[in-house]
C-alpha cells in the first residue's frame, strides 16, 4: 500500500502463490481554479510595457493556494506576453515588453492566464484586464 500524500510504502497485502492480477486505484488530479487580475499598460519609445500581469491559482474544493505552478500569460489573440511561477500564496506576477506592431487595441482587450495542469491539479485559464496608465 502507498500513502499518496507522502508517497511512501505503508504496508503490503499478501496475494497468494499465483496471483491473477492486481488492482491499482488512480487518484485523479484535484480541480484547480485560476483567477486573473488586471495589468497596466505603459507606452515606451518602440512599444508597450504591460506591468503587473497577475493570476492566482487555488484548489477549487479547498481554496488552498497552489505553489510552484507555471502560469502562461498571452493576449486574447494568443500572442505570448510572459511566464511566471506561482509563489506560496498561489500568485504569479510578471511584466511584458511588447512591440508596437501588436497593437494597442489587442492589448486593451485584456489577457489570458493559463495553467496547463500537472499530476496533482487540473488545468485552468482565466481572462484579465489591461488598462492604460
Amino acid at each position: 500500500m502507498i500513502d499518496t500524500a507522502s508517497n511512501t510504502v505503508v504496508g503490503s497485502i499478501p496475494v497468494g502463490d499465483r496471483p491473477v492480477g492486481i488492482a491499482i486505484n488512480f487518484v485523479p488530479p484535484a480541480a484547480a481554479k485560476l483567477a486573473a487580475g488586471s495589468a497596466q499598460l505603459q507606452l515606451r519609445l518602440l512599444g508597450f510595457t504591460v506591468r503587473s500581469l497577475d493570476a492566482t491559482l487555488t484548489e477549487t474544493h479547498t481554496g488552498a493556494p497552489v505553489a510552484g505552478a507555471k502560469i502562461v500569460f498571452r493576449t486574447v489573440k494568443g500572442n505570448p506576453l510572459c511566464t511566471a511561477t506561482t509563489n506560496s500564496a498561489g500568485k504569479a506576477t510578471c511584466d511584458a515588453n511588447v512591440s508596437l506592431l501588436l497593437g494597442l487595441n489587442t492589448l486593451l482587450q485584456g489577457f489570458t492566464a493559463s495553467f496547463a495542469g500537472d499530476n496533482e491539479h487540473t488545468g485552468s485559464s482565466s481572462h484579465g484586464s489591461i488598462h492604460l496608465l
